[in-house]
C-alpha cells in the first residue's frame, strides 16, 4: 500500500511541477521587436510588437560590445535538444538569453557611464 502510494505521487510530481512553472517566453512570441534599451552589461530591454517590455538576461556580457550598428534578436531551435533557444546578436558575438521575462511599464532608465 505504501509503495503504491509513493509510486502515485512520483508520477504527480512532474505534472504539478510543469503545471506551476512559468512558461519560457522567447523572442518569436514578440511578433517583433519595436525597439530595445541597454540595462546592464548582460541586460537588454526589448519592446515587442504590441508595446509590452521584456528584460532579457543573457549568460554573457554582451551589452558591454559596440551596439551602433544596432543588435538583432533571433530564436533557434537547438537540433540536440529540440527546446527553443533565444539569442542576442552585438557586433557579430552571439550570445545566449538566459531569461526573457515580462515586465510591468517601462523599463528602467539606462546606466550611467
Amino acid at each position: 500500500m505504501i509503495r503504491a502510494l509513493a509510486l502515485l505521487l512520483m508520477l504527480a510530481a512532474p505534472a504539478a511541477l510543469a503545471a506551476e512553472a512559468p512558461a519560457n517566453i522567447q523572442f518569436d512570441q514578440l511578433k517583433g521587436v519595436k525597439t530595445w534599451r541597454k540595462g546592464g552589461d548582460n541586460i537588454v530591454y526589448v519592446q515587442g510588437s504590441a508595446g509590452d517590455w521584456y528584460k532579457a538576461v543573457m549568460l554573457e556580457t554582451c551589452m558591454t560590445l559596440d551596439t551602433k550598428k544596432g543588435i538583432s534578436f533571433m530564436t533557434e531551435l537547438d537540433p540536440i535538444t529540440n527546446v527553443k533557444q533565444s539569442r542576442v546578436v552585438v557586433d557579430r558575438h552571439i550570445c545566449t538569453v538566459d531569461s526573457l521575462t515580462k515586465i510591468d511599464g517601462q523599463p528602467p532608465a539606462a546606466p550611467a557611464k
